[in-house]
């Protein structure tokens, strides 16, 4: 069973038997890299896999390989119940010859980010209410302002930090190279041409040099 295979067994089981005392989030991110035979057909396919409401098709950019071979990449960010799916599809195009995948389980961050950012906005409204105060010094009353800033900060950093990790368990990358491959079947012709052909003439050839490699032998013997 490959790599890939298990963490995406991992996922489904994630999201069909969740925790009964708490929900579990995951990131995860994967890299393919496919041989296909139909490149045409396949980057059709590829282009067009990811239906509207489930993901987002982000770029698209074709080039030519060293051995002056179609390729294409594809960047997509999916939903993450719609994963599996789409990546069985795309490894159903042709022969998976890269496969990079990571699975992070990031719960037990983002259970800290969320009592970070309550004990911060607890914080944040005790020095509004401070500083809203009555008879306070000017320097007790800049001093208030400063720590109300500074929270203020550390509320918002916290808070984006939350919301980034939060989508990223929801919407997941994912990376296809598709590249021409190599066409395996030989036509009738090809066959007889590569099996029977190209064999003899290459026994007739090594045969030719053989005869002159003795010839010349015996000549200089009988010299």
């Amino acid at each position: 069973m490959g790599r890939l295979t298990i963490v995406l067994l991992v996922l489904l089981a994630a999201a069909a038997y969740p925790q009964e005392t708490e929900e579990v989030y995951q990131t995860f991110s994967c890299r393919l890299v496919i041989k296909v035979d139909d490149f045409e057909a396949a980057s059709e396919k590829a282009k067009t896999i990811l239906p509207t409401g489930r993901g987002t098709l982000l770029n698209i950019f074709s080039s030519r390989t060293e051995d002056d071979l179609d390729e294409i990449f594809l960047e997509y960010a999916v939903q993450a119940g719609f994963t599996e799916e789409l990546i069985g599809t795309l490894t159903s195009l042709g022969e998976v010859i890269v496969e990079d995948s990571s699975l992070t389980d990031v719960t037990k961050r983002i259970e800290e980010l969320r009592e970070d950012v309550g004990k911060l906005t607890e914080r944040v409204a005790e020095l509004e209410e401070r500083a809203d105060s009555p008879g306070m010094s000017i320097e007790m009353r800049i001093a208030v302002q400063r720590d109300l800033s500074r929270e203020k900060s550390e509320l918002e950093r916290a808070s984006n930090t939350l919301a980034r990790l939060l989508n990223d368990t929801a919407i997941y990358p994912v990376e296809v190279t598709l590249v021409e491959g190599y066409i395996t079947d030989l036509t009738a012709i090809e066959h007889v041409l590569f099996t029977i052909v190209l064999p003899g003439i290459a026994l007739l050839v090594a045969a030719f040099f053989l005869g002159r490699l003795v010839g010349r032998r015996r000549g200089g013997k009988d010299a």
